[in-house]
């Protein structure tokens, strides 16, 4: 998405869209995986070894006296037991949904496309993120990465109210992922203090 950013800096067409979206990119605040979780020494043992941290070594061990032990570290014969590995990250999915609706109509739209793209610049590796477009029968799958994608999205209009009648079909698309995904929904406030989509 970086990249498709820098090939639009220099577009007749969409030079500045693309700058707006790398402005937005700095905006977006959205709560991310800093690092993964450390080794904790929690649950069982997997195995025994001559090689590990002190901390892990087996009380036996220190049933010697000092030289004794000395003696066995140095020469690796000390036993240690070595922890399960923790289990490995789950892959994160965020799912955003583009308002189409009237009030979006004109800058916002702009605006809307542009966050879009934003929060695919800035997911980082392990999030994969999906994007939709709210229609009048539900959603539909947008596709921000490549120019004809983006030309696409920004010609779309939906002539509805709001985009609560997307968000079953939204949900469903998450499918069974939708417990653990990010949704995002990106709209303005007008839609958000319209009281039948708060409803839905």
């Amino acid at each position: 998405t970086r990249r498709l950013l820098e090939q639009l800096s220099d577009d007749n067409e969409l030079g500045g869209f693309a700058r707006l979206a790398r402005q937005l990119i700095a905006a977006v605040a959205l709560p991310r995986t800093l690092s993964e979780p450390d080794e904790l020494q929690i649950g069982g043992v997997s195995d025994i070894s001559n090689r590990g941290n002190l901390d892990q070594l087996l009380l036996s061990e220190l049933a010697h006296d000092d030289l004794t032990l000395s003696v066995r570290l140095a020469l690796n014969e000390a036993l240690y037991l070595r922890r399960e590995s923790p289990p490995s990250p789950v892959a994160r999915t965020r799912a955003v949904l583009i308002d189409m609706s009237l009030p979006m109509w004109g800058i916002p739209r702009l605006y809307a496309a542009a966050m879009a793209l934003a929060l695919h610049a800035s997911t980082d590796k392990q999030t994969r993120i999906d994007c939709y477009r709210s229609t009048v029968d539900g959603v539909a799958p947008s596709m921000l990465t490549t120019r004809a994608g983006l030309t696409e999205q920004l010609a779309v209009l939906e002539p509805t109210e709001h985009p609560g009648g997307a968000l079953a079909s939204f949900v469903e698309m998450m499918g069974e992922e939708s417990g653990a995904a990010e949704p995002v929904i990106i709209t303005t406030s007008d839609v958000l203090a319209n009281e039948s989509f708060r409803q839905a």
